[in-house]
């Protein structure tokens, strides 16, 4: 329930201008996180604040399971040449 709006969003607006379109998707483990990073590597370049401050519904509903379940934001970096780069941190769950 988390990456599916942040692919949606990549898939929407990451389109290049010839009509192709590129997205990653990478998990990794850093410390006592697991990485979720999602990048588009359309040909549009974003800010960054603006992104996170954007009226759309999916993007705001995964901020905020995220933030309700762990205390965390997205995090939103601009690619060079185009694109975006959303990543999430989600702690390693403590019994």
């Amino acid at each position: 329930m988390l990456l599916q709006p942040i692919v949606e969003n990549a898939e929407n607006h990451g389109v290049r201008d010839t009509g192709d379109i590129s997205i990653s998707i990478r998990v990794t483990r850093e410390g006592d996180e697991t990485i979720l990073r999602v990048a588009d590597h359309g040909s549009k370049l974003f800010n960054p604040s603006t992104v996170s401050t954007s009226t759309g519904t999916g993007l705001k509903n995964v901020e905020g399971r995220l933030f309700a379940l762990y205390h965390r934001k997205i995090s939103y970096e601009s690619r060079k040449g185009g694109g975006l780069i959303v990543t999430i941190a989600i702690p390693e769950e403590t019994k």
